[in-house]
Formats: C-alpha cells, structure tokens, sequence
C-alpha cells in the first residue's frame, strides 16, 4: 500500500438536491460538503459517497479525479461534482475501473426509460491506490431505483492494544444478608494477621495497597462471582430474516406477487419488534 500511515478513515454519507432545486441550492451543497472536509485531518482516509443527481460522463480528467470509465455525457451538476473533486483532492472511484455497461450505472428511470450513472464514492486522491475495485451492484436488493454501489478498499490493520480490565464482580450480591456477613468474616479474618504483620515490619504505602488489594479479590472471588455479560439481542429476529431469504429469492425469480406480499409481511413485522422494542425502553425507564 502507498501513501502515509492512515490515521483514521471517516466515511461521509450524502444527498444532493433534487433536480427542481436551484442553483444558490446545489452551490451550498458543495459549500457545506466542502467545510465538512476541510474539517477533517489532512492524513486521514476521507471517503464520500452517496447519490450525487449528477453526471459526469466518459472521458479520462485527472486533475477532476474522474476516471475513464464513467457513463454517458456530462451535464451541469456534473460539471459541479468535477470541479469539487478537483478543488479537494478527491477522486471518483467508480469511474476509475473498466466495467460492463450494467455495472456502471446507478440509477434507472421509472419505466426503465433511462439508466444514468449519477452515485458516486470519492476517496481522497492520496489514498486513491489503495481501492482495489469499485462497481454497481444490480442484484442488491435495495428496495429502490437506485443501484447500490460498492468499493473494495485495502488499507493496513493495526492491532488496538487495551488495558487490561480488572475483574467485575457482582457486588448486588452484598444485599444477600448472608453473603454479606460472610464477606465481612472472612475480610476480618484475613485482615487480623495483616495488622499485626503491619506492626511489627516497615513497608512502603504501595506494598501495603497491594496487600489489601489482594486480600480483597481473593475474598471476592471466592464469595462474590464474576458478572456475566448478557448476549445482546439480535435487532431483527430470525423469522424476519428468513423472510427477507424467501423476499430476495421471490424477486430473482421475477416472481413480483410473492416479492411485494413477503415485503408488505417484513414491514408488519418490522413494526412489532420496533415497538416491543419500545416499550420494553420505557418500561426500564421507569422502573
């Protein structure tokens, strides 16, 4: 991989105006699209995707970051997309790399009338290497007449190093009148020769901390066990899932009656668990 150590990578998700928009509309759209990057740090990965409502046309341009392997003829707002580009140092990935026809363009008219290639994902040019591949994918199930649009990236992993976490134990179990009495027992019994070991040797304030400290967990250990972490529960349940298999499968088969029913099922279904969701918030808010 060329370039500089990343120092992070921060993806911006956008969406250009409408075609009824004006012109003082789509000009601080790049203007504010333009603060967010400056906003950035000039090291790191910057990558904006999203549909751009614009067209940027065949044609090699360097110095506009757009490739030559884009779709159709430019128009205004394209022009506008390539002067950005240009004056921030970004490049149009999914102009950059030799396609098929059906893997560049983005979006299909109502009534498949046209196809334009008008979502774009830019990357900054320094990092422009580093994108392996970047098409449309027009057997995504998206629910929508835009295509989705994916890059392949490769960029160095780096190992996080953690601190090490103390053990957590399960102090409500303190409320137990028993185990209560019993923590404190064994805390006394275990401090009684400490003190008069203490008494009799000098030792330093840390060798002292660390002889309380372990006097503490090993009793802990032995009385209070380790919280165990609750498994997160899945957003989507399985049957939705299942039924989201049997929805994409129904519409590469062309089959649109079951497609629109099983979408039509997914959405109720959706619904509930968002609102058993909520209710089980609200619940636990007030207790």
């Amino acid at each position: 991989m060329s370039g500089p150590t990343p120092q992070g990578m921060t993806p911006v998700s956008t969406q250009y105006p409408t075609s009824a928009s004006t012109q003082e509309e789509a000009e601080q759209f790049y203007s504010d699209l333009q603060a967010i990057k400056d906003k950035m740090p000039k090291r790191e990965v910057c990558i904006i995707m999203g549909d751009f409502n614009s067209k940027v046309g065949e044609g090699l341009e360097l110095e506009s970051g757009i490739g030559p392997c884009g779709q159709g003829e430019r128009n205004e707002r394209g022009e506008m997309l390539a002067c950005f580009c240009q004056a921030t140092g970004m490049t149009i990935t999914n102009t950059c790399f030799k396609q098929h026809a059906r893997r560049r363009y983005t979006w299909i008219q109502p009534g498949d009338r046209a196809r334009n290639q008008i979502d774009y994902i830019l990357i900054t040019n320094e990092w422009k290497t580093t994108v392996l591949n970047s098409k449309s994918r027009p057997g995504a199930d998206c629910e929508t007449d835009h295509i989705l649009v994916a890059a392949k990236i490769c960029l160095k992993a780096y190992k996080i190093v953690r601190p090490k976490q103390s053990a957590r134990f399960d102090t409500d179990k303190l409320k137990d009148l028993k185990i209560r009495n019993q923590f404190q027992i064994e805390i006394k019994n275990r401090f009684e020769p400490l003190l008069q070991d203490w008494s009799t040797k000098e030792k330093t304030p840390n060798e002292l901390w660390e002889e309380m400290k372990k006097c503490f967990t090993e009793v802990a250990e032995k009385n209070l066990r380790k919280r165990r972490k609750k498994p997160a529960k899945p957003y989507i349940s399985e049957e939705v899932t299942e039924l989201a298999k049997q929805k994409s499968k129904a519409g590469k088969n062309g089959n649109k009656e079951k497609y629109i029913m099983l979408k039509k099922e997914i959405q109720m279904k959706l619904r509930s668990l968002q609102e058993t969701r909520r209710a089980g918030l609200n619940k636990n808010v007030q207790k």
